[in-house]
């Protein structure tokens, strides 16, 4: 719900899994009361909304499909994804990347695991992306 409809800050969400699942998870939830009214309404009215989503999904996908692209033009690697991110091998320190891409308006994520230095870029739009892209190009050239 956070990122297809962009409700992050409604704190609505839900879960598909099967019965076993969902009863280990089910302690470490707040249960269904917690969500205030409004935010359940805009969630339900959101979720029958099925041309939304495609469209989202189609949009996150072209997003994700340039970045992929630009990647690749550019010789990173990375790591297929599923999600509404792409983690990516980097290479230079994370903490200068984040500094340099900071100071171009840009925002992204740094990991480090095994003396590797990562970024976790968020997909956002087309135009999002190309903003992306045009400032790493600038700070690791």
């Amino acid at each position: 719900m956070s990122k297809l409809y962009a409700f992050a800050g409604l704190r609505v969400g839900y879960a598909i899994a099967k019965p076993e699942i969902l009863k280990v998870i089910q302690p470490y939830t707040s249960g269904g009361f917690s969500v205030s009214v409004p935010s359940f309404v805009a969630a339900a009215t959101a979720i029958k909304d099925v041309d939304f989503q495609k469209l989202t999904l189609e949009k996150t996908a072209e997003s994700k499909q340039y970045l992929y692209d630009f990647l690749k033009k550019m010789d990173y690697s990375y790591i297929p994804s599923a999600t509404n991110f792409v983690l990516f091998p980097i290479k230079m320190k994370g903490a200068d990347l984040l500094a340099k891409l900071s100071a171009e308006g840009v925002m992204v994520r740094k990991w480090e695991f095994d003396h590797q230095h990562w970024c976790r870029v968020s997909i956002g739009t087309l135009d999002e992306m190309k903003i992306f892209t045009e400032a790493f190009t600038k700070v690791v050239s």
